[in-house]
């Protein structure tokens, strides 16, 4: 595979990631930010979690895991690409 096409695939595959992670998190009800609210007038409930002292924050670690492997790999292909025209 020559470099512009493998560049250009790794394009379209991070294209379709930008577009399929929004669709899914949509089609999921919102994210894990949304979830410690309640009712019609977004009450923060408190809940206690079986061991851990630390408030849950809302923040999704899969979603940071799959945007670090992706650049992870944007970097490796750029790398490859870079090298194959010198």
């Amino acid at each position: 595979m020559s470099a512009v096409k493998f560049v250009r695939a790794l394009g379209g595959a991070i294209a379709l990631f930008l577009v399929i992670v929004p669709l899914s998190v949509a089609a999921g009800g919102g994210s894990s930010a949304t979830s410690g609210y309640s009712g019609a007038a977004g009450v923060l409930t408190r809940t206690r979690s079986g061991g851990s002292g630390l408030p849950f924050t809302g923040l999704d670690l899969s979603l940071l895991v799959i945007g670090g492997v992706v650049l992870a790999l944007l970097g490796m292909g750029l790398r490859r690409a870079s090298r194959a025209r010198a």
